[in-house]
C-alpha cells in the first residue's frame, strides 16, 4: 500500500514542480526512516541538494490546499534557488574559461573579461541588456 501512495505522491510532486518550471525535474523520492522523505530536484545544468520534507506536509498536500501552497513554495524556492547556483556556475566558467560564449541577446561572443549579466535567465553582455532589437549595436 505505502509504495502506491508513494508513487502517488511521486507524480503530485513532479506535476507541482512542472508547473513551477517545466525544465526542472524530480530525480529523487523516498520515504526515510525518522518519518520525513527525501527528494531532489534538478535543473538543466545544476543537481540540486537532497530535501528532507516531514511526511505529514506531503501527505496533506494532496488533500490541503495550505499544505499544497507550502509545498509548492519549498519547492519553488528550491528551483530559484539551483537557478541562482547555476549563475554562479556560468559566470565563473566564462570568467575562467578561454573558449568563447555567445550573448543571447545580440549573439555575438562573448569573450575574456567582457561585461557579463544573466538577464531572465540567459548570458548576455551587460551592454546588451535594456537595448531594443531595433537599437544600434
Amino acid at each position: 500500500m505505502r509504495h502506491l501512495i508513494s508513487h502517488r505522491l511521486r507524480d503530485f510532486l513532479a506535476e507541482l514542480i512542472d508547473d513551477i518550471d517545466p525544465a526542472a525535474r524530480l530525480v529523487e523520492f523516498r520515504e526515510v526512516p525518522d518519518g520525513r522523505y527525501a527528494l531532489r530536484v534538478d535543473i538543466p545544468r545544476e543537481q540540486g541538494k537532497r530535501l528532507f520534507l516531514f511526511r505529514g506536509l506531503i501527505d496533506q498536500a494532496l488533500t490541503n490546499p495550505g499544505a499544497r501552497t507550502l509545498v509548492r513554495s519549498l519547492l519553488r524556492a528550491e528551483v530559484l534557488h539551483l537557478g541562482a547556483q547555476r549563475s554562479i556556475s556560468d559566470t565563473r566558467r566564462v570568467r575562467f574559461e578561454r573558449t568563447s560564449l555567445t550573448c543571447a541577446l545580440c549573439s555575438a561572443p562573448i569573450v575574456g573579461r567582457a561585461g557579463v549579466v544573466f538577464h531572465f535567465g540567459v548570458m548576455a553582455h551587460r551592454g546588451c541588456v535594456g537595448r531594443t532589437p531595433e537599437a544600434p549595436a
